[in-house]
C-alpha cells in the first residue's frame, strides 16, 4: 500500500530525501555514548541536523522534553497558524529522528495534519535542553568515517 502522504504530495520530492538520508545515518549510529550510556534524541538530531543543514527544534512530544528536525526553518507566522490549524502550501515538515515510544524511529511528519503548539503532539516551546557537543561530534566523525557525509 502507498501511503496518503506520498500519493497525495503533501512531502516534496527534496523532504522525502532528506527522511532517506536520516534514516541512512541513523541505522549506523550507535546505541550509546562512550559512557554506555543511551544516546538521547537531542543529540541525535543535533547530529543529523549539522549533516543535513537543518533547524534542530527543542521542545516536547507529549510530555516528554524532546529534539527535532524541521526541512526549513518555520517563520513565527506558521508557527501561530498551526496552533489554529490553518493550513497553506509550502510548509516546513518535521523530521523526526528519535520518536519516543514509536516505529519507526525515524518519521517525517506534517504539523499541520498534528495540530501543532500547546496540547499538540508536538509543542514547540523551548525547554532549554542541555545539549553534549562532545556526542554530537562523536557521531558526525563516526558518519565521516563511514563516508556518509
Amino acid at each position: 500500500m502507498t501511503p496518503y502522504a506520498l500519493t497525495k504530495k503533501i512531502f516534496t520530492p527534496a523532504e522525502y530525501e532528506l527522511y532517506r538520508r536520516a534514516r541512512a545515518l541513523v541505522d549506523v549510529a550507535p546505541s550509546n555514548d562512550w559512557h554506555n550510556e543511551l544516546i538521547r534524541c537531542h543529540e541525535l538530531a543535533w547530529a543529523i541536523g549539522d549533516v543535513l543543514g537543518l533547524e534542530v527544534q527543542n521542545g516536547h512530544c507529549g510530555s516528554i522534553q524532546h529534539s527535532w528536525l524541521w526541512t526549513h526553518k518555520p517563520t513565527t507566522n506558521e508557527l501561530r497558524s498551526w496552533e489554529r490549524g490553518w493550513y497553506h502550501e509550502g510548509r516546513p515538515k518535521i523530521l523526526d529522528v528519535y520518536v519516543p515510544g514509536a516505529i519507526p524511529p525515524v518519521q517525517l511528519l506534517d504539523p499541520w495534519a498534528l495540530r501543532m503548539g500547546k496540547g499538540s503532539r508536538y509543542d514547540f516551546r523551548d525547554p532549554g535542553v542541555a545539549i553534549d557537543h562532545g556526542i554530537v561530534d562523536m557521531l558526525v566523525v563516526l558518519w565521516r568515517g563511514k563516508g556518509l557525509v
